[in-house]
């Protein structure tokens, strides 16, 4: 990429000039002219909920500014300073990011469908007359970092991320699926609820990193480096480990190393329930892997299942009231018909899963008062579950993902649904009264 353009310092009237002059371009008016910001200069501006497409901006210096809403789908973003940017909720499919400096950006519920992160650098000519790379100058230029940044429930499936140096972030429930990521250092992420589903992993370094309720199953991970990370409730086979490294990775418990049989465990926990906790014991499941337990028709209201892996278990018409099944990974599992009522699901991660007429309702707690426990699914995935006729009243969805759930005729009064991904959901016939649905994307009534 040859960019010997002259710089330029850019104020807000300049941009915001330039900007009208590119929305006549997209429109196809006179006096209209595509945004071209090459080797630009600005801190601190406003780029907001403007229309970008097809935009080029490269090797431009614009730290801290604001994208927040923004449609960059399409633009040329190569070598350019994005550091500390804020890219909230901002359209970047098919943007080429290559080079690209994302320091501590933030770009929570992102769209970087197919971005392209990979390596790229700013070609110019030296006094000679050659073109050789211009390095480290304003931290533009070479591979792409993704350092630190925030990309919370960002959809970066099909990106290309090859090298990417994306140590210490945020993915929270992102999904990366079908994206490349061979030779990416994402050491130390927080990657939990993320879906590696048909993601190229192949030498990735992913050391100390938390994939709790992750999904690698399905995905390529020929010398991925898992060391020290934390597997727990992650949803992979161990075959498909067979060729990555997994020194001090965190394992969930097995069956085999508690210290009471889990049919002694429910027995126990069944005299806990009758006895209003005078006899027996609480049952204790946290970070136990139950892949394809059958506890059907089984009493394990407030059982502890933190952690714990529920994938394709059989939990049909079983009751899990008031349980904490925090970061719980239970992918494909049958919960149709269980009684769930001020069950707590925050981080959990319920892919696929079958909840059909499950009551997800609220609890009424009897005290000097009866007062109303209402289930807790904040930041649960639900991509593609299976919830009709499910009662989901008063629940708490916050920055939960729904992507192609069926909620046909389900319950969801007073319920709170603030920033969730209903990309997809079929809402058909759902009872929506006083449901809180603000920032929340994909929403088809």
């Amino acid at each position: 990429m040859n960019a010997t353009a002259p710089t330029l310092t850019l104020t807000q009237d300049l941009l915001n000039a330039a900007v009208a002059a590119h929305g006549l371009h997209l429109g196809g008016r006179g006096g209209g002219r595509r945004l071209c910001l090459n080797r630009a200069h600005g801190r601190g501006l406003s780029f907001a909920d403007r229309d970008l497409r097809d935009a080029e901006i490269v090797g431009a210096t614009l730290p801290e500014c604001s994208f927040r809403g923004a449609d960059l789908s399409g633009a040329n973003l190569f070598a350019t300073n994005l550091d500390a940017c804020d890219l909230r909720e901002a359209k970047l499919v098919n943007t080429d990011l290559r080079g690209t400096s994302l320091k501590r950006a933030d770009l929570a519920h992102a769209d970087l469908r197919r971005a392209d992160f990979r390596d790229g650098f700013i070609m110019e000519r030296d006094k000679q007359g050659n073109l050789v790379p211009v390095e480290g100058r304003d931290g533009n230029g070479t591979q792409t970092f993704l350092t630190e940044a925030n990309l919370t429930s960002a959809d970066l499936s099909g990106a290309k991320l090859n090298r990417c140096f994306a140590s210490h972030t945020t993915m929270m429930n992102a999904s990366l699926a079908n994206a490349r990521l061979t030779g990416t250092d994402l050491s130390n992420a927080d990657l939990r609820g993320v879906s590696f589903a048909g993601a190229d992993l192949t030498n990735a370094c992913l050391t100390g990193c938390i994939l709790t309720g992750a999904v690698l199953s399905g995905a390529t991970l020929d010398g991925t480096n898992f060391d020290g990370a934390d597997l727990t409730a992650a949803h992979v086979r161990p075959f498909e480990l067979s060729r990555a490294s997994t020194v001090d990775t965190i394992w969930p418990r097995t069956l085999d190393s508690l210290e009471r049989s889990i049919q002694v465990m429910i027995r126990d926990h069944l005299k806990w329930i009758e006895s209003l906790g005078s006899q027996g014991i609480q049952a204790v499941l946290t970070r136990v892997d139950l892949h394809g337990a059958d506890l059907s028709d089984l009493d394990l209201s407030a059982a502890t299942f933190a952690y714990a892996t529920l994938s394709s278990a059989r939990c049909h018409n079983a009751r899990f009231n008031m349980s904490d099944m925090t970061s719980c990974m239970a992918v494909e599992g049958d919960f149709q018909d269980a009684q769930m009522r001020g069950v707590n699901l925050s981080l959990a991660n319920f892919s696929g899963a079958n909840l059909e007429g499950a009551d997800l309702g609220a609890m009424m707690i009897q005290g000097a008062s009866i007062r109303a426990w209402p289930s807790c699914l904040k930041d649960c995935r639900l991509d593609r579950a299976r919830l009709r006729g499910a009662s989901l009243a008063a629940a708490a969805l916050d920055n939960g993902t729904l992507r192609g759930a069926d909620l046909r005729g389900a319950d969801l009064r007073r319920a709170s649904l603030v920033r969730a991904d209903l990309t997809g959901a079929d809402l058909t016939g759902a009872v929506l009264d006083g449901t809180d649905l603000r920032g929340a994307i994909g929403v088809r009534l």
